[in-house]
């Protein structure tokens, strides 16, 4: 009988004078990377993948909040390694100004919607970032999460939630999106 073929993740080099923090990090990476083996299927995601940068960067993000959402619910120690690694990664985001939205969009509200789908507290440096964006927040994405939620356990269906969360969106946030057939 063949034996099944050996797959490989790549995770970031260690760096020893990170410590602890460091550690923390690269747990959550291999976590990530395990959960998007496990529960990600590729050729849903491109299939399903919006035109448009930005619409795709967000995308991205939300497919990622999605496995990791459905592989941590009863493991609060990988949640808790993925929580340092998004701390980890996350970057400054500057408030919005009408008509001049950027792919930081994706990075707040990639933030937004790990705290309020996955219960992780953000930093008080991504708190900060996110306050300068808390109405449009309010306003724009907060209605659209019971939907996202409710379709957690089912790429595709999650996928076409992210469409319409995008749709709604609208045009002046330069994220709307058609899906690709």
């Amino acid at each position: 009988k063949e034996a099944a073929p050996v797959r490989s993740i790549r995770l970031p080099q260690f760096r020893v004078e990170g410590g602890r923090a460091e550690l923390e990090r690269i747990r959550g990476e291999a976590d990530g990377a395990a959960l998007r083996e496990r529960l990600h299927d590729p050729a849903i995601h491109r299939r399903l993948m919006p035109r448009g940068e930005i619409a795709a960067i967000l995308h991205d993000r939300l497919e990622q909040v999605r496995f990791e959402t459905v592989g941590t619910e009863h493991m609060a120690g990988a949640r808790a390694n993925l929580c340092k690694a998004h701390q980890a990664r996350i970057g400054g985001a500057a408030a919005p100004t009408e008509g001049s939205l950027d792919t930081t969009v994706a990075d707040i509200i990639d933030c937004y919607a790990r705290q309020q789908l996955m219960g992780l507290e953000p930093t008080s440096q991504q708190l900060k970032q996110m306050e300068g964006w808390r109405d449009w927040l309010d306003q724009k994405v907060k209605n659209e999460l019971p939907d996202l939620s409710a379709s957690m356990a089912d790429q595709a269906g999650f996928a076409r939630q992210v469409h319409e969360m995008l749709r709604h969106l609208g045009p002046k946030t330069h994220l709307l999106a058609v899906c690709q057939p």
